[in-house]
């Protein structure tokens, strides 16, 4: 694909702008560069770390000063006429090819899934969209008849910051330092993140566990996981389905529906807006938090269980229970909201 777009569009218009000399080491610096793969894989970090002193010995402050007069005499020899006829010239080229690249690409990607799906493998799909444009990384392994092997494979993805990823893994196990605006189904693969964040960040996860430090905005929506810890949550909507989920901290707001598992919120800090709870056939436990706040439950065959320090009063009809009232201050903003079916909550 790089081939017809060097021939066809680069080399040509190269071939009629001036261009002055470049710095003399540049070539030889370049040249010089070498990725030793097998040193990476036994010492990944450390290898890592050296190699990227050595980037910065050969392209550092002085490289960037060479650039920079380089830069200059260059702007100085260019003819600004010239200059935008070739670059409108340029631009649609490069638009008509990014497109026909583009088609290329997602037919490529998707015949390789196709493989991996008809030969009963597991594969990763990892699509990345940035401002440097999209990428599609596929990963996998194929069924073996008659070798019982068990191969690990790990792959490390850097990701520009404020890009959109989308991933696809079954039978993995993804790690995530920090994510943003990450669209991702998880299938029988455990899931570790530090932060998540992005108002466009939504996540599948199936019979698994799920880990996750700061979970700053997005969607979770989770299946058959046995342990779903979030030990900070600052904005969150969560479907919970035959789910247990634990939350250390509540500081902002959390809309939690769940069904058939357990509930346990640590923490409400007394700064948070809203706490949204819908439940059914699952029992939950929730540490309100010491400041004011509102409060209302609607159960239908349901238990409420709360400290005798809330302002809470009553009333009984036909097998339902409403319950409304505050903590401090009847006049707070702050709610906590819980709509219960078939379902025990206790307030601590």
């Amino acid at each position: 694909f790089i081939g017809p777009l060097m021939e066809n569009m680069v080399i040509p218009m190269m071939q009629n702008i001036k261009v002055p000399p470049l710095p003399e080491d540049l070539l030889e610096n370049i040249g010089d560069i070498q990725f030793d793969y097998e040193e990476f894989q036994k010492d990944e970090e450390g290898y890592m770390k050296k190699f990227e002193d050595k980037m910065d010995k050969k392209f550092g402050k002085d490289f960037e000063k060479q650039m920079d007069e380089w830069g200059k005499h260059f702007e100085e020899s260019w003819d600004e006429k010239r200059a935008d006829s070739i670059g409108e010239a340029y631009g649609k080229r490069m638009e008509a090819w990014g497109e026909d690249f583009g088609k290329r690409m997602e037919a490529w990607a998707n015949e390789i899934e196709k493989k991996y799906d008809d030969e009963g493998g597991n594969y990763t799909k990892t699509v990345t969209k940035s401002p440097h444009g999209t990428s599609i990384v596929i990963q996998g392994s194929r069924s073996s008849t008659g070798n019982n092997t068990n191969v690990k494979k790990t792959i490390i993805i850097r990701l520009p910051k404020n890009s959109k990823t989308e991933v696809n893994v079954r039978h993995g196990d993804l790690k995530m330092a920090e994510a943003n605006n990450v669209r991702a189904n998880l299938n029988y693969t455990p899931f570790t993140a530090n932060s998540i964040d992005g108002g466009q960040t939504l996540i599948n996860v199936s019979y698994a566990p799920v880990v996750v430090n700061v979970w700053k905005q997005g969607a979770l929506n989770i299946k058959y996981v046995d342990n779903c810890k979030i030990y900070n949550v600052q904005n969150i909507n969560l479907q919970a389905n035959s789910s247990d989920v634990r939350i250390g901290n509540v500081s902002n707001q959390a809309f939690l529906s769940g069904s058939f598992g357990d509930l346990k919120i640590e923490k409400v800090s007394d700064g948070f807006e809203t706490l949204d709870i819908r439940l059914e056939n699952t029992d939950a436990k929730v540490k309100v938090p010491t400041g004011a706040f509102s409060f209302y439950f609607n159960g239908n065959r349901s238990t409420l269980k709360y400290p005798k320090s809330l302002q809470l009063k009553e009333a009984k009809s036909s097998g339902r229970v409403l319950v409304k009232g505050f903590n401090l201050d009847n006049s707070s903003n702050k709610t906590v909201t819980i709509n219960s079916n078939y379902s025990n909550v206790t307030l601590q």
